[in-house]
């Protein structure tokens, strides 16, 4: 259970770091490398959720539910969020 949630976190933290990618100019070359705040949260957010589910599962809770609609949510925000490709 805790390796098929954790394959779970690890991909919605990736589809979230895809989403917010956005090429650099030139000129920002210092900044380059730095992650949104909006991405850095939804991240973090999501990761504990699905950690919550797991737990929650692990412990036979039927509120498991609960984190697994909230990790959604997440994503579904961080979706809405992400800068529009071109």
């Amino acid at each position: 259970m805790t390796a098929l949630f954790a394959i779970i976190a690890s991909g919605a933290s990736t589809a979230i770091q895809l989403w917010f990618r956005v090429v650099a100019k030139r000129s920002m070359f210092r900044r380059r490398q730095t992650a949104s705040r909006a991405a850095t949260l939804s991240e973090a957010f999501s990761s504990i959720l699905w950690a919550g589910t797991a737990a929650l599962i692990a412990y036979g809770s039927v509120l498991a539910i609960l984190p697994a609609i909230g990790a959604l949510g997440v994503l579904g925000l961080a979706r809405l969020l992400a800068p529009r490709s071109t």
